[in-house]
């Protein structure tokens, strides 16, 4: 999958013994030290390979992590297990450490119940001991209220998380936000859904758990990478679609039409993009323009369903030195679609 150049006049063996040619920016991450961005347990694959990578030293490739007492293991998986680092359930419970420090009680609940449904702990009497006092911290309750009577509490909402997450899955009753995106009409969907704190990211999980269990291609992205990371499959907007970090009023997306991303617009049903109020005007319009360019349509995003979501009480696009008028002529809203 490297991109190579190369002169025409150059043989075929002496650009493939070119050591120069062997190394790409994703190859060179073993041979630096770099930052490792958090991934959920239920990316799977890539929440093991993170765990190798924060603990084998000098890996020198991806098969190199996977390759464990001379033996290339089929999986990350299976390699974090032969180096002894999902051993009772050490990996989780580093997790759960790492959450409770920095989340709310409530997302720690939700957390503990993903862990539950992707991960299969062994040790889940274990790990509940250790961290149930933690999720219980946002309970109102007096010094005379008995302990088990908010442990009971504690598992009726953990239950009910397990059947929403059931849901999700399996059948859940398309609300009606989800209804109007998969009736296949291209247009802009706008609800009051766009202050923090409203249920936003239930509201995309679930639809991304239908759509896609549907068979409709849907593309999560968000303009931040933290944010990314919490929808399922989720990219930053500008690494999913190219595009430029420093835009301007003519800006286009490097994207061309015989590329594979090309062809995976071409087939999305939907294109989520969370956290739009941080990213500047010309970038929407960018995407504008490249979609209509790829898709053939002379329609607003090429005629693709498009869900936006952010909240203009949090950050507009950074100006540098910026007045207020700078800033809102930068936003979404003065965008020219």
């Amino acid at each position: 999958m490297h991109q190579v150049r190369f002169q025409s006049d150059q043989t075929i063996a002496n650009i493939l013994i070119d050591e120069r040619l062997n190394k790409t920016m994703l190859t060179k991450f073993f041979r630096v030290i770099g930052r490792i961005y958090t991934v959920s347990p239920t990316e799977g694959e890539k929440f093991y390979l993170r765990i190798l990578l924060n603990h084998v030293r000098g890996a020198t490739s991806f098969l190199n992590l996977m390759t464990i007492g001379g033996v290339l293991q089929p999986t990350f998986k299976e390699a974090a297990e032969q180096q002894g680092l999902l051993e009772e359930d050490d990996s989780i419970r580093q997790c759960l450490l790492e959450a409770f420090t920095i989340r709310m009680p409530s997302a720690l609940r939700r957390l503990f119940v993903t862990i539950l449904v992707y991960c299969e702990p062994v040790g889940v009497r274990t790990l509940w001991d250790e961290f149930y006092p933690f999720m219980i911290e946002d309970y109102a309750f007096s010094s005379n209220l008995r302990c088990n009577v908010i442990v009971n509490r504690l598992l009726r909402d953990l239950n009910t998380l397990l059947v929403q997450f059931n849901k999700n899955i399996k059948d859940f009753d398309l609300p009606q936000m989800t209804t109007k995106v998969v009736s296949a009409m291209p247009r802009y969907i706008e609800d009051e859904l766009s202050i923090g704190g409203t249920g936003k990211t239930y509201l995309y999980h679930a639809l991304l758990a239908n759509m896609r269990g549907l068979g409709y291609i849907v593309l999560a992205t968000s303009t931040f990478g933290i944010a990314a990371t919490i929808l399922p499959s989720g990219r930053t907007t500008h690494s999913r679609f190219k595009i430029p970090l420093s835009t301007d009023s003519s800006s286009t997306c490097s994207i061309s039409k015989q590329a594979n991303l090309a062809k995976l617009i071409q087939q999305a049903k939907t294109i989520i993009w969370d956290e739009l109020t941080m990213a500047h005007r010309y970038a929407f319009e960018a995407l504008d323009r490249t979609f209509r360019d790829i898709i053939d349509v002379d329609l607003t995003f090429g005629g693709k369903t498009m869900i936006f979501e952010g909240d203009f009480q949090q950050v507009l696009p950074v100006i540098p030195k910026g007045k207020k008028l700078e800033l809102i002529q930068a936003s979404v809203v003065k965008a020219l679609f």
